[in-house]
This record gives structure tokens, sequence and C-alpha cells, in this order.
């Protein structure tokens, strides 16, 4: 998984007069991360003279990177309850269910 921007530090180094390389260099990111967090404070006017919001780390990301990191349910749900029913069944075991399982799936 990525390493996720840190915003806050960028944004404070910016505050503090760094430039892009020495942020970069500072807090062990690229230039271009930089870059695009220098853009879209300036787009939300954070930057130059704003101060930055007071937000977890979590939704000061979300707030610049809303696109990132959402997760979709690529699976069903399992239905823990059908499953130990049918465990407590006699010859019945979470393979031969799993083989049923991707039986009752259509193919792609």
């Amino acid at each position: 998984m990525p390493k996720k921007i840190n915003v806050r530090a960028i944004l404070q180094g910016k505050l503090q007069g760094m430039s892009n390389n020495d942020i970069a260099s500072a807090y062990h990111c690229s230039k271009h991360s930089v870059t695009d967090v220098v853009i879209i404070a300036t787009e939300k006017e954070i930057l130059p003279l704003g101060p930055i919001p007071n937000l977890s780390e979590e939704e000061l990301y979300q707030l610049f990177f809303p696109d990132r990191n959402t997760q979709e349910a690529v699976f069903e749900p399992v239905d823990y309850e059908y499953v130990h029913k049918e465990l407590n069944r006699v010859g019945v075991t979470l393979s031969r269910l799993w083989v049923e399982y991707k039986a009752d799936i259509p193919p792609r």
C-alpha cells in the first residue's frame, strides 16, 4: 500500500517559507507530491496566507485528495449465520462450502 502524503507537514513547511525541494527532502516525499499539495492548497485558498485547517490527518488528506483511498466492496458480505449452521451439519467442511460457493458464482 502506498504511503499517504503528509499534507499538514507540507503546508507547515510552506508557511515557514521552505522551498518545495527542501520540503520534499525534509519530509521524505516526492517533489511532485509537494507541488500537488501546494497547487491544491492555493486553489482552496489555504495558502499563501490562510491558516491550516484544524482537521485530523485523515480529514485533511481527504480534503486534498478525495478520490484516493476510496474502497468499494468487491465481494458480497459473508452470511456467517448460514456458514455456521452448515458447518454444524455432519460431513460439511469449510472446504466443501467453498467448492459449492464457487460453483454458484456465474462466470465473468
